[in-house]
């Protein structure tokens, strides 16, 4: 009904739209004609229908067709939408989530929103990555030490004065003399070794501090050497009793781990502590017990845990585990569990995640790492995982964080001299002997010591009867003094021999020879009045050389890891350079660069270098991992040096910066020296020779001369010989007269010969050389005078005077040759370092080759010849050329570290004019400025290595001439790189010239600006 205003509303039912008619009727029941409405969609879609599947992650929806379906979680927040297709039907996978209840509600187009429809949504949950599970199983190792059955033990006891000179100098002590000395070997470096000394006879509460102990080992050779160790500290074979805290009249020194081998030791008073002319006496007892460590490992409990709680830190999810992968093996979990097989225990796991791992005594402390694959049932959805299980020895509770440290320790390479060896035998005998003195031959053997050597000679030797019965002798000691044999030291006199026998029947004894020369080693017998003896003597000559490296003595590095870490009691080395460590009662070993790491899983560790040069100076790293029983882990690095006494190694680095190798004092420096080339003026032998004859001569008193001429050329001097003779038999009273001139007429010698009496019975001739003869004409003439009559002897025929004259040489005063060269010596190596003894000298041959000097060596260089000798003293000739003046030789030498560490160093010798007339060029300038019509000759600009010659030598003046000489060929001027070449043929005027000539590339980079290289505007060849 309309209101008074005819206004009025009408609600319809909610519909999904259709067209509708609106009339009005009067009071009268007048009906209008009707007004055509359309109602909109007003009716909300039914609540949809939603079925979940397995998976529990898809909702199949069903509603209005064209409706959009949305699901909301339980919070209420959208988690999926989707719009029904023409059959109402609708798909929407929701997120995995731990479950609860959700609900779809459906829109259609008109924006009318269903009612919700309750969906429950199971647990689907899966996490994006599990967390790692660490977990270790209990190991019990029980260390038993099992000693010999039989060990080693000696004893002695010494009843003495004290006395300074039985005290001596605790430097260089021989232990063996008047002090109590026991002997002990062990086997293994496995031992325990217990010495007990005794001092009695003196009121001393603190007697034992007053003493020391000297401790020796025998080495490979035979040698007693004083031992080394740091824990206790034994240095140079000194134990001091003081400060082990022995201070009674008795106690005992318990030594282990020696390393296998003989040992003696010596109880010693400290002369600096004890008062002398004391009536003491003195004992030391060993007892060395080779000892075996054997180590029983079992399983004391289980790791147990669940995986999937720790995996997940307890996260709301139904999961299983599905399958597990160890050492690239993948096994199926069924519902009924699996049992896996590690490397080091074995693995039993359920789908619910319980595991049990036991492990493997047999296999070591090692981690097994298990990838574990964890599924979501509903979904199928994996995840991988790690189950890491290692093992705890004995009890302890982990802490939540470990710290491996950085260790640095030190092992040693000892460079050993190169060594042989030769026996040495011989037997002899006496016949009778009378008091002491036997007659007979005594059995002996020589050696000899070279400079730069040493010899150790250990010998024996044994005393019979003929009847078998031992009688006493001794070992003479003898050296040879270049006359005769001098006695060193014998075993009565308790000198250089350290005697390991008492008995006089067999002499043993050892000694060690440093001085170079001739020894010799003789057994003598000492028998009273005795019947024959046969004498035995047999030696062992141990001969070193002292600069030749033979070998190395290692020296190992001991230590802990974890001692030196901040760790728990449940830590083991798990690791070292990506290798597990697994040994327990057996070391892993690592093999490094430069030696060998043995290493267990508590941490112990030796590392031992290997036997050669090339790891001295150098440091190995090692990498460790360390983990506790919680599987926590940390890493670090364990660095070793490897040094080398008396080589020059030193280590200003260390320890601050470990990773530094050392410094090798190695420093070979640069020589120089200078020897000389002498001259002398050209001599040419021979040269022209002349013959004149006078008148015959007759008897009587008479005059008779005759006369040569002869040269010498311009810039030369001549030796000319000048013979004048009658070849008949004359007598009696004659004068001869020789006389030369020069061109002017000048007298330049004269000489003769008077003869009044005796005559010329068998003719005359008078030879004389004129030296030295300055260049010119000369005439020489010869007068014969007759002062009596002459007689014929013989009835000869009538005499002649003859003249004669012969070069004997010529000097060339323009032309020289090479005299004898004066050479020079030094040594290369008087300024080196050589921080050894076993540095190799080297020095490079002509092949370019590095040759070890172990004797003279010889080598040819450009100018000269060099003798080099090992000490680095040289000798340097030069070759007798004048070509060489002013040249350098150069020589390369190498100082060769043991390590391999070399160091390089020349000898540079220049060879300069020695005495001598000639005068050698001045050496080439740079630059050199000609005036007009000057002819430059190439030779006096040196030798530019072939025919490029440098553009700046020359400044040319306009009209020079640029000679290349005879013979030259042509010359190419080269302007630069890449640029163009002018060729130049035999002689070429300078002058200036224009055209397209290139750029000069200026070598010298001394002109400013480029267009000063322009040729077009400067004088050109």
């Amino acid at each position: 009904m309309l209101d008074e205003n005819g206004q009025g509303s009408v609600t319809v039912a909610p519909s999904n739209g259709f067209d509708a008619v609106v009339t009005l009727t009067d009071a009268a029941d007048n009906e209008s004609l009707p007004t055509p409405v359309t109602l909109p969609d007003s009716l909300a879609p039914d609540a949809p229908e939603v079925t979940v599947a397995e998976d529990g992650l898809t909702l199949d929806i069903d509603g209005e067709p064209g409706a959009t379906a949305k699901v909301y979680d339980g919070n209420g927040d959208l988690i999926g939408t989707v719009v029904l297709d023409g059959d109402g039907h609708g798909t929407v996978v929701v997120p995995a989530s731990e479950g609860g209840n959700a609900y779809v509600t459906q829109t259609d187009a008109a924006e009318n929103e269903s009612l919700q429809t309750p969906v429950p949504l199971p647990n689907t949950f899966i996490p994006a990555a599990l967390e790692m599970v660490a977990d270790a199983a209990v190991l019990q190792d029980t260390v038993t030490i099992q000693p010999e059955a039989d060990p080693s033990s000696d004893s002695q006891s010494v009843t003495s004065l004290l006395t300074l000179g039985l005290l001596g100098d605790l430097v260089d002590l021989d232990i063996g003399s008047g002090h109590p000395l026991v002997k002990f070997d062990v086997g293994t470096g496995n031992n325990e070794v217990v010495l007990r000394p005794m001092v009695s006879g003196v009121v001393d509460l603190e007697i034992l501090s007053k003493f020391v102990m000297f401790i020796e080992v025998k080495d490979e050779y035979g040698r007693w050497v004083r031992y080394e160790t740091d824990e206790p500290r034994i240095d140079d074979g000194l134990l001091r009793l003081d400060l082990l805290g022995l201070l009674g009249d008795d106690g005992s020194v318990v030594l282990t781990d020696f390393p296998a081998g003989e040992y003696r030791a010596a109880l010693v008073p400290d002369p600096t502590l004890l008062d002398l002319s004391l009536v003491q006496t003195r004992a030391l007892s060993v007892t060395a017990t080779d000892v075996t460590e054997t180590h029983e490992v079992v399983a004391l409990s289980a790791a147990e845990g669940n995986f999937l709680d720790a995996a997940t830190a307890g996260a709301n999810a139904e999961l299983i585990v599905s399958k597990v992968t160890i050492n690239g093996t993948e096994y199926a979990v069924p519902d009924e569990g699996a049992t896996i097989n590690g490397t080091y225990g074995t693995l039993t796991i359920a789908r619910d995640g319980t595991y049990s791992y036991e492990a493997n005594p047999a296999a070591g402390a090692g981690v097994d790492n298990f990838t574990v694959t964890v599924k979501q049932p509903r979904t199928g959805a994996e995840v991988e995982g790690t189950l890491s299980i290692g093992a705890q020895i004995g009890t302890g509770t982990p802490e939540a964080v470990i710290d491996a440290v950085d260790v640095v320790d030190g092992a040693e390479l000892v460079v050993k001299p190169a060594w042989s060896d030769e026996p040495k035998h011989d037997v002899g005998y006496t016949l009778l002997e009378l008091v002491g003195a036997p007659v007979g031959y005594l059995p002996s053997f020589e050696f000899t010591v070279a400079e730069g050597q040493s010899a150790f000679v250990s010998m024996e030797a044994t005393f019979y009867t003929v009847l078998g019965v031992g009688t006493t002798g001794r070992i003479t000691v003898s050296k040879w003094n270049g006359t005769a044999w001098e006695t060193l030291s014998n075993n009565v006199d308790g000198g250089l021999l350290d005697l390991l026998g008492a008995s006089g029947t067999d002499v043993k004894g050892a000694a060690e020879f440093t001085e170079p020369g001739r020894y010799r080693v003789q057994a003598v017998s000492q028998g009273v009045l005795g019947v024959s003896t046969n004498i035995t003597i047999d030696g062992r000559v141990i001969t070193f050389d002292l600069d030749e490296v033979g070998g190395y003595d290692q020296v190992a590095a001991h230590g802990n890891v974890i001692e030196a870490s901040d760790a728990d009691a449940t830590t083991l080395v798990t690791e070292v350079n990506g290798q597990a460590i697994t040994g327990i009662g057996e070391k892993t070993v690592i093999v490094g660069q430069y030696g060998v790491l043995e290493i267990d899983v508590y941490g112990n560790y030796v590392y031992t270098p290997t036997a050669a040069g090339a790891g001295i100076g150098q440091v190995e790293h090692f990498t460790y991992t360390i983990r506790n029983a919680a599987g926590v882990t940390d890493t670090a690095t364990l660095h070793i040096r490897i040094d080398s006494p008396d080589v020059g190694v030193s280590w200003p680095n260390w320890p601050d910066d470990p990773t530094q190798p050392a410094v090798i004092g190695v420093v070979a420096d640069d020589d120089t020296a200078s020897a000389a080339v002498n001259s002398a003026y050209k001599v040419t032998t021979g040269g022209p020779a002349e013959h004149a004859e006078s008148a015959v001569m007759t008897n009587g008193v008479q005059t008779r001369t005759t006369t040569l001429q002869f040269t010498v050329d311009p810039d030369t001097q001549a030796n000319v010989l000048i013979k004048a003779l009658s070849p008949g038999n004359t007598v009696n009273n004659v004068d001869w007269t020789i006389t030369v001139t020069d061109a002017g007429g000048n007298v330049v010698a004269t000489f003769g010969k008077t003869e009044s009496t005796g005559g010329y019975w068998a003719g005359f001739t008078l030879n004389k050389t004129l030296n030295d003869l300055a260049a010119g004409t000369y005439t020489v003439t010869a007068t014969y005078k007759a002062n009596s009559s002459i007689g014929a002897v013989n009835g000869s025929a009538p005499d002649t005077v003859e003249l004669d004259y012969s070069f004997v040489s010529v000097t060339h005063l323009d032309e020289y040759v090479a005299d004898a060269a004066t050479p020079v010596s030094g040594n290369v190596l008087a300024d080196d370092t050589l921080a050894s003894v076993f540095t190799k000298f080297l020095v490079q041959d002509e092949n370019g080759d590095f040759i070890e000097v172990t004797e003279a060596k010889t080598v040819t260089g450009d100018f000269g010849t060099l003798t080099i000798n090992p000490d680095g003293s040289y000798t340097y000739m030069p070759n007798a050329d004048l070509d060489a003046i002013n040249q350098v030789d150069q020589f390369t030498y190498r100082l060769e570290h043991p390590n391999g560490t070399t160091s390089d160093a020349t000898l540079a010798i220049t060879i300069e004019n020695g005495t001598g007339p000639y005068v050698p060029p001045e050496p080439m300038m740079m630059a050199m400025s000609f005036g007009g019509d000057d002819v430059v000759p190439l030779g006096e600009f040196g030798d530019f290595g072939g025919d490029d010659v440098p553009m700046g030598a020359l400044s040319l003046g306009e009209d020079d001439l640029f000679d290349l000489g005879d013979g030259e060929g042509d010359l190419d001027l080269s302007f630069g790189d890449d640029e163009d070449t002018v060729p130049v043929s035999g002689s070429q005027e300078n002058g200036t010239g224009a055209g397209d000539t290139p750029l000069v590339e200026d070598p010298f980079a001394f002109i400013e600006n480029p267009d000063d290289d322009d040729l077009t505007t400067h004088p050109i060849i």
